[in-house]
């Protein structure tokens, strides 16, 4: 349950932080917020993951592992993964793999761009910070007002501000292992 927050300032400099998972914003829709776009995307959900480590299934330390989220599957059909890494030979290790899969990516991700007025704080505003949004009717996003979401960036203007606003997040995580095995596969070209 812990998300963090990763930018990279115009100097070069790496911030990373860890997101509060209550809101440091709570937006008023009709009063601070006048208008909202947004889209609600199922490409990246995933609910079902297999898990193989590479291995035949005579060596001792074979795994092969499925892992399901029912609920998302009820909402959105199965849409699976797979996940091959032949350093992981302890089951508990490879549960955790696809159940963190799971939980990050179970849903849909909403990505929102509200229009602020200047009744709101405009200048306590800061991305990585969170927010969440009240009085929404015919909500098609189905945000609700649990829900918090990330404040991705903010875009001023002389009297108002539009922020980008997601549930889902980049994971620093999945970009370090995408660069992880492309720097494997090139050492492989190379010899």
């Amino acid at each position: 349950g812990h998300w963090q927050y990763w930018r990279i300032s115009t100097d070069g400099k790496l911030y990373v932080k860890t997101l509060s998972t209550t809101a440091d914003h709570s937006f008023i829709i009709g009063k601070h917020i006048n208008e909202i776009t947004g889209e609600k995307s199922m490409m990246d959900i995933i609910n079902r993951v297999y898990f193989w480590n590479e291995k035949g299934t005579v060596d001792p330390d074979y795994l092969n592992i499925v892992n399901d989220d029912s609920t998302s599957q009820a909402d959105h059909d199965i849409m699976s993964e797979y996940v091959t890494d032949s350093k992981i030979t302890n089951s508990v290790a490879a549960g955790l793999l696809t159940n963190a899969k799971l939980y990050d990516n179970k849903d849909p991700k909403v990505t929102i761009k509200v229009t602020m007025t200047s009744d709101y704080d405009l200048a306590s505003i800061t991305p990585g910070q969170t927010c969440t949004l009240l009085n929404a009717k015919n909500n098609p996003y189905k945000i609700g007002s649990d829900n918090v979401l990330l404040i991705e960036s903010i875009e001023y203007s002389v009297d108002s501000a539009v922020l980008s606003l997601s549930n889902g997040h980049v994971s620093f995580e999945d970009i370090i292992e995408d660069e992880r095995q492309r720097l494997d596969k090139q050492m492989t070209w190379f010899g």
